[in-house]
């Protein structure tokens, strides 16, 4: 059947009202037992208010009566009458793996390396956090023994109560202005909160940061936000003042599951540089490792956020396609309410919950490094991991960007770089007798140099390519891919980290050996890649080209036959 002409579909209160000769999309508040979808949740106009306060509202798919519910919009109170909303669902199975970074590796599907734990009688208890808000055991129970599948078996913030029954709240913010005054007002002093983003599943990086950082999820123990940059308006800044002073503040520990990819992102499209992040998957692997005594499997490797709630929380964690892949760029409805938030709240939670198991562990391990400083993990004896799966997976032409791995900056009090001694020691803990000797020498001084001059940004993982190749004249990439990793890494990686190095850290070379050993595999193809030209690469090269040290080559066969004029 042809599909209905637009103007004769039914309108949906979703949809909102414009009025003929004004801007701006009104949505009302209406009774809602007329309507049966999620999208037809009431909210306000973003004239009245760009930051909505919602309790519960998960609680529309999981509640079978009628009930009233109030919300909260700036200073005035809201009660609608509603129907019960039927959210559909699909298997969990569907959620998006997260995106591996420099120095990170997805995990294998559950079953493979990492198992689900065996369910007994105390999995009818929700797993203790030591946080006030907690999920009440009824709740719990009732989830438990829904049916698999259905929208009450899931786990979600909204299950989640605080003293005197107070619930999680969600403040819906699509202004710069509401997002600075929540921000102040409720999350610049926490010391851990959870993070997390969305943004289009089409959007390119020229589409610009509505497109590619839609949607700004932050949450405390008692309180989610959800900043809506796609819909803030044209005037002004994207980035409020707060927002950036939060996620900048490495003193306030920002957690989430592949973490990296999306400061990445916030960085290239807001220019706001995150520090302190930490990664759940790390935390989550030292904990239950240490625990066994099991050392040798904690990496790097990510896992997903699914997997940590059903594994840590006790619940499976809706990650339906339809909502996952859906508009992130329109105003919000009840299904991306619940899914955002839940996502931005498990992360917070599940923080609390591992460190506290990881404080009762004999001995103590020391908590994972902040992500951004690509350091290696340390377990209960102190004893630093130089996990080989520490690196990205190789990357090929076909499937992998080798650029696609962010510079990192070093944290200001790490290390007080003042007294030379204090990194002596600090280095000296990086020293590694099981690898070859070269990448160990290699490996000190990639962090030595990290840890005295604060003002680069650039992995370890990368400098100690570069020194590989520096301090060995007969070492050329295609042999330190190999010293690297095995499986080697591609041969264009190790170029890539060699010329990141000398571009982002100014590091001396030798104009010979980079023209005949290192720019001689940026080839004309590999120029045209669609990864090198939306990266750095062209930035690390032109210098060089400028120089006339790039190859050129040979019309007919494409090989080198001397360099630039």
């Amino acid at each position: 059947m042809a599909a209905l002409n637009q103007k004769c579909q039914l309108w949906d209160v979703s949809r909102g009202i414009v009025f003929a000769g004004e801007p701006k999309v009104f949505y009302p508040n209406l009774v809602m037992e007329s309507y049966h979808t999620a999208a037809a949740t009431a909210t306000d106009s973003e004239a009245q208010s760009a930051c909505v306060a919602v309790a519960s509202m998960g609680e529309i798919a999981k509640k079978p009566t009628r009930r009233r519910r109030k919300l909260v919009v700036s200073d005035v109170e809201v009660t609608a009458t509603e129907e019960p909303v039927t959210m559909s669902h699909t298997s969990a199975s569907a959620e998006e793996e997260p995106v591996p970074e420099d120095g990170e590796e997805v995990e294998e599907p559950i079953g493979n390396t990492i198992k689900k734990q065996p369910e007994n009688s105390s999995t009818m208890v929700p797993p203790f956090t030591p946080l006030p808000f907690k999920m009440p055991e009824e709740l719990f129970r009732a989830a438990k023994q829904a049916a698999e599948g259905s929208p009450q078996s899931f786990w979600s913030y909204s299950m989640y109560r605080g003293p005197d029954d107070e619930r999680v709240k969600v403040h819906y913010c699509t202004s710069q202005y509401t997002t600075e005054r929540v921000l102040q007002n409720y999350f610049a002093h926490e010391e851990v909160l959870g993070f997390d983003l969305e943004w289009e599943t089409n959007a390119t990086r020229s589409r610009g940061p509505r497109k590619n950082v839609s949607l700004i999820q932050i949450a405390s123990p008692s309180r989610v936000g959800l900043f809506h940059v796609a819909k803030y308006p044209c005037k002004g800044s994207l980035v409020p003042p707060t927002l950036k002073q939060i996620m900048e503040n490495p003193k306030i520990t920002k957690v989430g599951v592949a973490i990296k990819g999306d400061c990445r992102r916030m960085e290239q499209h807001l220019d706001i540089k995150c520090r302190g992040i930490l990664e759940l998957s790390h935390l989550y692997k030292l904990v239950r490792f240490s625990r066994t005594g099991e050392y040798n499997l904690i990496n790097k490797r990510l896992v997903s956020l699914a997997f940590l709630v059903e594994e840590c929380l006790g619940l499976p964690l809706f990650k339906g396609a339809d909502v996952r892949t859906s508009h992130w760029a329109n105003v919000l409805d009840a299904d991306q309410i619940e899914y955002s938030a839940s996502d931005a709240y498990a992360s917070v939670q599940l923080y609390f919950v591992l460190n506290h198991q990881r404080e009762q562990l004999n001995p103590v391990p020391p908590l994972p490094p902040h992500a951004e400083l690509d350091l290696p993990l340390r377990h209960a004896g102190n004893d630093y991991l130089f996990a080989e799966d520490s690196e990205a997976q190789s990357p090929t032409e076909d499937t992998t960007d080798p650029l696609n791995a962010s510079t990192t900056a070093k944290q200001t009090d790490v290390v007080n770089s003042n007294d030379p001694a204090n990194i002596d020691n600090l280095v000296e803990a990086f020293d590694d007798p099981n690898v070859h000797p070269l990448l160990n020498a290699a490996q000190k001084k990639a962090y030595r140099l990290c840890f005295t001059r604060q003002d680069i940004r650039i992995s370890p993982i990368r400098l100690r390519a570069y020194y590989l190749w520096y301090d060995n004249p007969d070492l050329k990439p295609e042999k330190i891919s190999e010293i690297l990793r095995d499986p080697p890494l591609a041969t264009i990686t190790v170029v890539a980290y060699i010329l990141d190095s000398l571009h982002t850290a100014g590091l001396p070379y030798d104009k010979e050996r980079l023209r005949d050993e290192v720019l001689v595999h940026v080839t004309p193809e590999v120029r045209a890649k669609a990864w090198w030209r939306t990266k750095s690469g062209d930035v690390w090269v032109k210098p060089f080209e400028k120089e006339g040290l790039l190859p050129v080559r040979s019309q007919e066969s494409g090989e080198p036959v001397g360099t630039q004029a």
